[in-house]
């Protein structure tokens, strides 16, 4: 079994010579630390776009509050792409 997360992912395309740039398509982050570490590099080669899907009243599903769905609120995706110098 392969254990690959998001950060793994961006160093790949980030070394791909005929990568011109990212989309991710992210419901989860995992590994943040990872993540913004691989991101922070690359983005300065190559632009990284992340579409998070859920962030409208109209596409919110009504789900119980849970730690795990707590982490995943709109302030925790805000501050890593904000220090990143990254656009919302």
């Amino acid at each position: 079994m392969l254990d690959v997360d998001w950060g793994d992912l961006i160093y790949y395309l980030g070394d791909d010579p005929h990568t011109q740039s990212i989309v991710i398509y992210m419901e989860s982050i995992g590994n943040a630390r990872a993540f913004m570490s691989a991101a922070r590099e690359v983005a300065l080669a190559k632009p990284i776009i992340v579409i998070k899907p859920g962030r409208t009243e109209e596409l919110r599903e009504p789900r119980p509050p849970t730690p795990a769905r707590l982490l995943e609120a709109t302030r925790f995706w805000k501050w890593p792409f904000a220090a990143a110098a990254h656009c919302e």
